[in-house]
C-alpha cells in the first residue's frame, strides 16, 4: 500500500492527460483476489470510492482518482489463468498486458480488446 503523497501523484492522471483535483487516499497493489475483497470491503463499509486501475494506459481518464478515493491497482495481478486447447479463449487477471497473450499461448495476432476473446483473430 502507497500512501506517500510524492508517489501518489502518478495515479491523478492517465494517458488522457487529464489530471484530478487531488491525490487519492491510498494505491492498493493487490496480488490475490482476497487482497481485493479486502479493500472492497473496507471501502463499502466506509464510503470510500474506489478506482481501479491497470497500467494506466487509458486514453478515457477513467484510471484517475481523485481525493479521498482509493486506487486498486490491479497491474500486479498479471496472470494467464487458462488458454483451453480446444476453443483458445484467454482467461486472465485484471492486470495482464493484451500483447502478452499471444505470447504465453504461442501465436495469434495480439489482442487489442480486454477481457476473454478468442485469440488469432483480429476485431473487424
Amino acid at each position: 500500500m502507497e500512501t506517500d503523497p510524492e508517489r501518489l501523484l502518478p495515479y491523478t492522471t492517465d494517458r488522457s492527460g487529464h489530471r484530478s483535483a487531488g491525490t487519492p487516499i491510498p494505491v492498493v497493489h493487490p496480488r490475490i483476489v482476497e487482497e481485493v475483497q479486502a479493500v472492497c470491503r473496507t471501502a463499502t463499509a466506509t464510503g470510500t470510492p474506489v478506482v481501479t486501475r491497470g497500467a494506466g494506459t487509458g486514453p478515457a481518464g477513467s484510471a484517475i482518482a481523485g481525493p479521498e478515493e482509493i486506487v486498486l491497482c490491479l497491474g500486479g495481478m498479471d496472470q494467464v489463468l487458462e488458454v483451453p486447447e480446444d476453443n483458445r479463449l484467454a482467461v486472465v487477471q485484471s492486470g495482464v498486458l493484451n500483447v502478452r497473450i499471444p505470447r504465453t499461448t504461442g501465436g495469434g495476432e495480439p489482442v487489442r480488446r480486454y477481457g476473454r476473446r478468442r485469440l488469432g483473430s483480429a476485431p473487424g
